[in-house]
């Protein structure tokens, strides 16, 4: 969902304990960091920023990443299963939200990879506060193919504050 850049800027504002906007004036200042710095905090990341991803490309990429990284990706984070294209057209929401979701189970026991993704949740849950096992949006699917659902969400009275409890 994210740019490359603001991506970047999160991840090396929690590396080295700054605000993202204290980043940002370093790199105007300064002028560019340097990849070999990044890969140095970060050896192990790679972040594909590619729009309309479809999950034909997102199995290529996760095989393709070692290429990049010097070695098989463990670890996969999608964000978010709403914004992955499914392969064929389909009528409803739901049925692309259930391709998407079967089809990325299936990605990761092809690629041998444990992949985490997020989803929106339903607005209903959102506005009661309450996320639970049915709360993702668009299909029932998500928590019937995940081996692992967490529920995260906000304290309402210290936003500082996030909950996080399994759900299956």
């Amino acid at each position: 969902e994210l740019t490359a850049e603001e991506l970047f800027e999160r991840f090396w504002a929690n590396r080295t304990k700054s605000e993202g906007r204290d980043v940002e004036n370093e790199y105007r200042e300064r002028g560019c960091i340097g990849a070999s710095k990044v890969m140095g905090q970060f050896p192990n990341l790679f972040i594909c920023p590619e729009p309309r991803l479809t999950v034909e490309n997102f199995e290529e990429i996760i095989c393709k990443s070692e290429l990049k990284i010097g070695r098989k990706p463990v670890l996969v984070m999608l964000d978010y299963f709403q914004l992955v294209k499914s392969s064929r057209q389909n009528n409803t929401r739901y049925e692309k939200a259930s391709e998407v979701a079967e089809s990325v189970k299936l990605i990761a026991k092809a690629t041998g990879t444990i992949i985490f993704g997020a989803s929106q949740i339903e607005r209903a849950s959102g506005r009661a506060g309450k996320v639970g096992l049915h709360s993702g949006k668009d299909s029932g699917s998500l928590e019937n193919s995940a081996g692992l659902v967490i529920g995260a969400s906000r304290d309402e009275k210290d936003a500082t504050l996030l909950t996080l409890k399994v759900l299956k």
